[in-house]
């Protein structure tokens, strides 16, 4: 797998972030500054399989 990182400042995903782990909530708040949420942009991955070969797959 290879691609670039990218920070993700909207606040709304670090809010989705923390209802999907409650148990963080204790630790962290969406405007403490504290959290970075980042994604993937640019990716490849390949999947490898002996039955079947392997297929890349970019996103």
């Amino acid at each position: 797998m290879c691609g670039e990182l990218a920070e993700d400042d909207n606040r709304d995903v670090k809010v989705a972030m923390l209802e999907k782990m409650p148990n963080l909530k204790a630790m962290y708040n969406s405007d403490d500054g504290n959290m970075e949420m980042l994604y993937f942009k640019c990716g490849k991955a390949t999947f490898s399989s002996f039955a079947d070969g392997s297929e890349t797959v970019t996103f």
